[in-house]
């Protein structure tokens, strides 16, 4: 296995050989619904055991959905909601990175992406996603691996939204999304593999 795409929903829905088979052998080991924490449970079996090459990981979209019981008028979720679940999604992805490190699994992370208006709370779910996208970020620097920002790539102008054109559902990208997404992670794939 060359490389071994590890996520949720937006993963389990692009075929890596479109858009990375000059790469070699791409895995898809991306499942509906998971949440961070959930892909830490089954990083072993699905990443380890495999020996990629290299692993690019992308979650944290869904462990936004638990917010959204708390929100309030304002559309704000509960401070205290969303202070424990940002700590949920740091400690999965530190115990991910920990265990890579120690069995020598090269690591490339990608940013959460943003939603659309079509999403329920959107505008609460794109300002936890940046917060997200800050932990992950923060961790890319702390373990050395690199950071794969889709978010920069396809957010509007307000630096939130996703741009209009590259998503049916306001939430998973269709094919000009995933383009966009590869012009971003090639290169990132181009240097792993240099």
């Amino acid at each position: 296995v060359d490389i071994c795409f590890f996520g949720d929903s937006i993963t389990y829905l692009m075929e890596p050989s479109v858009y990375y088979k000059k790469f070699g052998n791409c895995i898809n080991r991306g499942i509906c619904g998971d949440s961070v924490h959930i892909m830490n449970k089954r990083f072993e079996a699905d990443v380890l055991q495999l020996k990629p090459r290299v692993c690019v990981m992308m979650g944290g979209i869904n462990n936004t959905w638990c917010l959204d019981e708390t929100v309030d008028e304002n559309g704000n979720p509960s401070e205290e909601r969303l202070n424990t679940e940002l700590q949920v999604v740091k400690n999965a992805y530190i115990d991910i990175l920990e265990r890579a490190k120690e069995q020598g699994q090269k690591m490339i992370l990608c940013s959460v992406m943003p939603v659309t208006h079509q999403i329920a709370h959107a505008d609460m779910r794109n300002k936890v996603v940046l917060k997200i996208n800050a932990i992950i970020k923060e961790l890319c620097k702390k373990y050395n691996i690199p950071y794969v920002d889709y978010h920069s790539a396809i957010a509007c102008s307000d630096g939130l939204t996703l741009k209009d054109g590259l998503s049916d559902d306001g939430l998973h990208p269709h094919y000009k999304g995933y383009i966009e997404m590869a012009k971003v992670l090639t290169p990132v794939l181009e240097e792993a593999f240099a």
